[in-house]
């Protein structure tokens, strides 16, 4: 990632942010919405939203893959818009839009060289899925369902055959690109419409703001070592500890687990298991140009902002998690830096198969009919203040809906 920005970038920045300022004068982002026509929106948990519109808690939800392809392959659900399909009132697209980055926190960081030969080992990850798709999604299911078949309601389905409909949509990667970057700052300036950057990154120019959130210099050399396939020369040293979430879109660190005789075969550069099994695997062996390095644990976290908890703490060093929270834990403390994006895209809304509509209009016009009636249409969220949720708000208000929680 270059550290002087080009002109074509400050003009973005230039750009996004009149275009920002209009949205907020219009009343679209920020204003008090309470007595507008809108939707509510209530708290469901990412894994327990395939349920959720079993039982009839939510008319519709929005999360991300594998319980995207969960609600379809098993029947229960159907997606209306997938999450880079939805409406923005700038006229750009969301395509590719940031979804999970991988990041370090400040102990990591005094090991530069260890850390580069990591975030490569995830660079050169991304590109086995995107060569052997199938063979990745065998890997996810393996470490996500393990040997068993999820259930929803009373519907018994394959985990292979849910990640083999869920990897497709998610967009692997760890290019970033100018687009890329001005879609995190425009994440930035929603969130600081709303309120929720009121620290470090409240009021920083764009240059500010990247110099904070990145570190570009092992992004850089990161890069280089992936092409080049040549590892820095390391040191034995301590254990380290990396966190994810129970999500394909953490894809990437579960292949070079179940994966690692072919990254050993291509690069004696790996992640080697302490046992070999069905499901999440606790710790392995880090090895460098075939030399052990340091044994790693995995943790697994409950969400993104539990997995920057841990960061700030030191209970974990490096960790794939959503954008947003990042995003959040450096507003308030700084420390922690993003390194490369992981994926893009990967989320959905959807609604019960027998749902009265198909796609974003009709959701749309469906949303208004409701409220109209006082009979607001109910959506789920996985969290407040992911990128499914700030997503979603920007949609709605983009067509002129407010939004309230449930029960404010």
């Amino acid at each position: 990632m270059n550290v002087n920005m080009n002109k074509k970038a400050v003009l973005f920045g230039v750009g996004i942010l009149l275009v920002l300022a209009a949205i907020l004068t219009a009343g679209c982002v920020d204003a008090d919405t309470s007595k507008q026509p809108g939707v509510e929106l209530v708290i469901i948990s990412s894994g327990m939203q395939v349920n959720s519109l079993v039982l009839g808690q939510a008319d519709c939800t929005i999360n991300w893959q594998p319980n995207v392809a969960a609600a379809e392959v098993s029947g229960v659900g159907k997606v209306i818009s997938y999450s880079q399909d939805l409406p923005r009132n700038d006229g750009k697209s969301w395509k590719d839009h940031p979804c999970c980055v991988f990041g370090a926190n400040e102990e990591a960081l005094k090991n530069r060289d260890l850390t580069v030969a990591l975030t490569a080992l995830l660079m050169k990850a991304n590109q086995y899925i995107n060569e052997h798709p199938d063979k990745a999604a065998a890997d996810v299911a393996n470490w996500i369902y393990g040997n068993t078949d999820p259930v929803f309601g009373n519907i018994s389905v394959k985990g292979t055959d849910i990640t083999s409909a869920s990897i497709p949509t998610i967009h692997f990667t760890t290019e970033v690109t100018d687009k890329w970057r001005d879609d995190v700052y425009t994440f930035i300036q929603i969130y600081r419409s709303n309120g929720s950057l009121i620290g470090t990154l409240k009021a920083t120019s764009r240059k500010e703001t990247e110099a904070i959130i990145y570190d570009q210099g092992i992004y850089q050399a990161s890069k280089e070592v992936a092409a080049s396939g040549v590892y820095p020369t390391l040191k034995p040293t301590d254990e380290i500890k990396i966190g994810y979430l129970l999500s394909d879109h953490d894809a990437p660190l579960f292949v070079l687990i179940k994966e690692w005789e072919y990254f050993k075969e291509n690069g004696n550069t790996y992640l080697k298991p302490d046992v070999e099994k069905y499901g999440q695997i606790e710790r392995a062996e880090f090895y460098v140009n075939g030399k052990k390095i340091c044994d790693v644990s995995f943790v697994q976290g409950t969400a993104g902002t539990n997995l920057t908890t841990m960061m700030q703490t030191n209970s974990i060093q490096y960790a794939v998690a959503g954008l947003t929270p990042f995003l959040s834990s450096i507003d308030t403390r700084k420390g922690l830096k993003i390194l490369a994006p992981v994926m893009t895209e990967g989320s959905a809304l959807i609604t019960p198969r027998d749902a009265p509509i198909n796609n974003w209009e009709e959701l749309i016009a469906w949303a208004k009919k409701r409220s109209a009636d006082g009979n607001p249409l109910l959506i789920a969220i996985p969290e407040a203040n992911t990128i499914q949720d700030l997503m979603l708000r920007y949609a709605l208000a983009t067509e002129g809906l407010g939004v309230k929680m449930k029960g404010a």
